[in-house]
């Protein structure tokens, strides 16, 4: 049985994903913003994968994907 909640249907997943891909940060934002935004992405990619199985193996990759850009911009913060 499958305990989605209302807000956990893909379409509502993808529409969440779209509008915070057009909700860019400015490119005067700081590393941390741009991590944030990053690590927001993976967030909503993850449970994609979760409750789509057609789009699963390409939604954890995407995830990963913006986990790595995130990373690579706090580490790059640290310098």
């Amino acid at each position: 049985m499958d305990m989605q909640g209302p807000g956990d249907s893909p379409s509502v997943l993808a529409a969440a994903l779209a509008d915070l891909r057009s909700a860019r940060p400015t490119e005067s934002a700081t590393r941390v913003q741009w991590a944030a935004w990053y690590l927001r992405q993976a967030n909503i990619l993850d449970e994609i994968a979760r409750v789509d199985s057609s789009h699963t193996a390409s939604a954890r990759r995407a995830a990963e994907a913006a986990r790595e850009c995130a990373r690579e911009l706090l580490e790059g913060d640290r310098d």
